[in-house]
């Protein structure tokens, strides 16, 4: 099965010649640091996006989610990035996938490559069921 999500709210091609972004503009809860840091950014901003998305549907909503959005703009690039806990019953694949993408320093955007399906290609990401 395949899953795309996507927000085009925001949206812009990054190509060979143009591969960094400057813009600031979207809910500060998705930011990746760079983003908020106004570093210029590239897709591995996307890749920290997919993680508090899956955060966010899994939990029912994303990190700092207490916090004012304009709190969250000093939080992020201050604090550890989000991890999953393990007494919380999600499975070691899920929290790993999570761990490679939240990235306060990503190097690279080996998460293309990630080994998140068995060799089935069946996904084991959560053993929580959702409680709504």
């Amino acid at each position: 099965m395949l899953t795309i999500i996507a927000d085009f709210g925001v949206a812009a091609q990054l190509s060979s010649h143009k591969s960094q972004r400057h813009t600031f503009v979207g809910t500060p809860f998705w930011m990746a640091p760079e983003v908020i840091r106004q570093a210029g950014y590239d897709v591995r901003a996307d890749i920290w996006s997919l993680g508090i998305t899956a955060i966010e549907m899994a939990k029912g909503e994303p990190p700092l989610a207490e916090y004012h959005p304009m709190r969250v703009l000093f939080l992020i690039p201050k604090a550890k990035a989000p991890r999953l806990d393990a007494r919380e019953g999600w499975t070691e694949d899920f929290r790993s996938f999570i761990e490679a993408c939240l990235q306060k320093e990503p190097t690279n955007v080996s998460l293309l490559m990630c080994e998140c399906h068995s060799a089935d290609n069946s996904a084991s990401y959560s053993t929580r069921t959702a409680s709504t």
